[in-house]
């Protein structure tokens, strides 16, 4: 009985410790039953009731040896550059056009982030407003840099606005 008693208190002390906000979901398997795809999601909202309370962190593919495979990306897809102003519009604007949604999410500003998911917000809904305004609009690059603002936040130029 002091034993079992000692386990769960010691289970109960390590999961506090060591709790996770990442949830790991395998979401393909091929035939075999090992993971083809895995996505791993960050809890944002302890409230699982609420409205997304979690985002996309990344996902991991394997072929059906079990062996990683590296994704394909582009040359320009993913760089992110927030020196200047014009840089960081420039990087929010491709990563729209191309609808690379982690792009964008790393150039959102904190602030702008956390506001919407203090609101309740769907952010994955939010970043495809965003992506399919940009896509289906004719803007140009200098129109964009005009229409939304864009400051400067601990040396990183970032989108802020929602």
């Amino acid at each position: 009985m002091k034993k079992t008693l000692l386990l769960i208190i010691t289970l109960f002390i390590t999961g506090i410790c060591f709790g996770q906000n990442e949830i790991i979901h395998v979401s393909k398997t091929h035939r075999d039953g090992t993971p083809k795809e895995v996505i791993i999601y960050e809890i944002v909202n302890d409230d699982l009731q609420s409205n997304n309370p979690f985002i996309v962190v990344e996902k991991i593919s394997y072929d059906s040896k079990g062996n990683y495979v590296k994704p394909k990306i582009s040359k320009n897809r993913g760089k992110i550059d927030l020196s200047t102003k014009e840089a960081a519009a420039e990087t929010i604007f491709k990563a729209l056009k191309q609808g690379d949604k982690m792009t964008f999410l790393k150039c959102v500003s904190p602030r702008v982030l956390n506001g919407l998911k203090g609101e309740g917000e769907n952010i994955d809904k939010w970043v495809e407003i965003w992506i399919k305004d940009i896509q289906s609009e004719q803007f140009s690059l200098e129109d964009f840099i005009n229409a939304v603002r864009i400051r400067k936040l601990d040396s990183k130029w970032m989108l802020d606005e929602n």
